[in-house]
């Protein structure tokens, strides 16, 4: 997780943001994981007895990690940003629609 924050920061003050503004929001955005992660470890016992429930945090997680990735830190794709609307739309679509495939087949997914 550092590893991705110190990237983020690096991307952000790239992208003109300041040093300053860039800490404060890495420290905000990583203080909110911290609640979320209590949480969830109170509550997995909950959750494992919900069969789909843990394959669809996994793919929210996946799916949130492969969106930064994609959209902020790939260059290839950054460039993509700046063709026309309809190009843009029309990737964000197969994106989204890649993850709810993903999504299912994991939930329909037996060992």
């Amino acid at each position: 997780m550092l590893i991705e924050v110190l990237i983020i920061h690096y991307r952000q003050v790239q992208y003109g943001q300041s040093i300053k503004k860039s800490v404060i929001y890495n420290l905000i955005t990583t203080l909110i994981l911290v609640p979320i992660i209590i949480v969830g470890a109170f509550l997995n016992r909950f959750f494992i007895k919900t069969g789909w429930l843990i394959p669809f945090f996994n793919v929210s997680g996946g799916a949130i990690l492969s969106f930064v990735v994609i959209i902020e830190l790939v260059p290839e794709f950054i460039h993509l940003r700046n063709n026309p609307s309809f190009q843009w739309h029309f990737s964000l679509f197969l994106f989204a629609l890649g993850i709810i495939l993903a999504l299912i087949i994991l939930i329909l997914h037996e060992h």
